[in-house]
């Protein structure tokens, strides 16, 4: 299936002028991640990159181990597998615990895996110039073919602190386009740990969970946060920047990782 199709006709009022013709919709299908062999959850999600997005949401809920092996497996139309080494364990194969409308679980807040991925962002090295962190969302907004053809999709993205993407991918749903981001990533061999992800759309508790477990200790987007996002990224020691775009761009939590002027932000924050 292509991940943009063609459906009409379709009455467009335009001013006084009304036309009828086709529009280009994005296409959207079930797809169930196998992990092991074992049948784990089944996604909905836009065509295309079906190995990056299996391996980027074992990934970001927590199903493989830090510091696993990820091999992408056999693929089929509707059914995609990944490998992991060492196995995950049963408990994250059996009982994921999807509580939030966009089927990904929040965490109890005393869930003892949050202080070890803090331990582990907090060994990132990644730091950022404060007006390239604003440019990112431009460079990926610009490549956002699948949006442009249909406003229908999110998009994410990996940085390197240059502002250079590395890999973009483009999702009905934002959840989606973070994992596939992530996914394919990872299937490169990239370290997640010095690099910057970028994002389309308003960033909620469970996008900054994801991200905090995939190893990633930056991110920033076009849009805005949600209060649980902000009390996650700053529990988990991860830096936050919103409403992102050339020239302009909010920094809500981890100034100690962006610079301006050749000083780190907490210089600006603290009044020095």
């Amino acid at each position: 299936m292509e991940p943009i199709v063609e459906f009409g006709p379709v009455l467009r009022l335009d001013g006084e002028q009304i036309e009828v013709a086709p529009d280009m919709v994005v296409a959207e299908r079930p797809l169930t991640v196998v992990v092991n062999g074992r049948p784990v959850q089944t996604l909905m999600s836009s065509p295309g990159r079906e190995r990056e997005l299996a391996a980027g949401f074992c990934l970001t809920q927590g199903i493989a181990p830090i510091g696993a092996q990820l091999t992408s497996g056999p693929f089929r139309e509707d059914r995609v597998e990944v490998v992991i080494a060492p196995a995950p364990s049963a408990e994250s194969l059996t009982a994921p615990d999807f509580k939030s409308a966009s089927g990904v679980s929040y965490p109890d807040p005393d869930d003892e895996s949050l202080a070890v991925h803090a331990r582990r962002l907090a060994e990132s090295l990644v730091r950022v110039e404060l007006t390239t962190l604003a440019e990112m969302t431009g460079g990926m907004t610009r490549r956002q073919s699948h949006f442009s053809a249909t406003g229908g999709t999110h998009a994410a993205a990996v940085a390197d602190p240059g502002g250079r993407l590395l890999v973009m991918a483009e999702d009905v749903g934002r959840h989606n386009a973070l994992d596939k981001a992530v996914g394919a990533a990872v299937l490169k061999g990239l370290d997640l740990s010095d690099k910057v992800l970028v994002l389309s759309g308003r960033t909620s508790v469970e996008m900054m969970l994801k991200a905090g477990r995939a190893g990633v200790a930056c991110v920033v987007s076009v849009s805005a946060p949600t209060r649980l996002a902000l009390e996650m990224a700053r529990r988990l020691g991860m830096t936050y920047a919103g409403f992102a775009r050339p020239g302009r761009v909010n920094v809500y939590t981890g100034f100690e990782r962006v610079f301006h002027q050749d000083r780190p932000l907490t210089d600006w924050v603290e009044g020095r």
